[in-house]
């Protein structure tokens, strides 16, 4: 009876794809805000009519659409394996990444990261 239960709680609180949307929009918007904001600004101010944050602030759509387009979803029912790659327009020159994300019991954790 407890296996059943916990089997049902796993299936019942598996989150969503718009719940990792938003989930992977958050943490891309902290990962820039925190790491390209700040290693960008110098190099690029005079040519940046505004901040960095104020920047990301006006494209979280942006960023949805490109988590959204970029992700797949494995669902195994009790939990799902979100697989996202963010390759950006100059590829080649910058580099691309390969997130897995476990979604289980409503929460989400980062499994891998892997540069390519």
């Amino acid at each position: 009876m407890a296996t059943l239960a916990l089997a049902g709680s796993l299936a019942w609180l598996n989150p969503d794809q718009e719940a990792f949307e938003s989930y992977a929009t958050q943490q891309l918007s902290g990962y820039i805000e925190d790491n390209l904001c700040k290693d960008l600004a110098a190099p690029l101010e005079p040519f940046i009519v505004l901040p960095c944050e104020k920047l990301l602030d006006e494209n979280q759509d942006l960023l949805d659409r490109l988590i959204r387009d970029r992700t797949q979803r494995y669902n195994y029912v009790l939990f799902s394996i979100y697989r996202t790659t963010l390759i950006l327009p100059l590829e080649g020159i910058l580099p691309s990444y390969h997130i897995d994300t476990l979604g289980i019991w409503g929460q989400f954790y980062t499994i891998n990261i892997s540069r390519k």
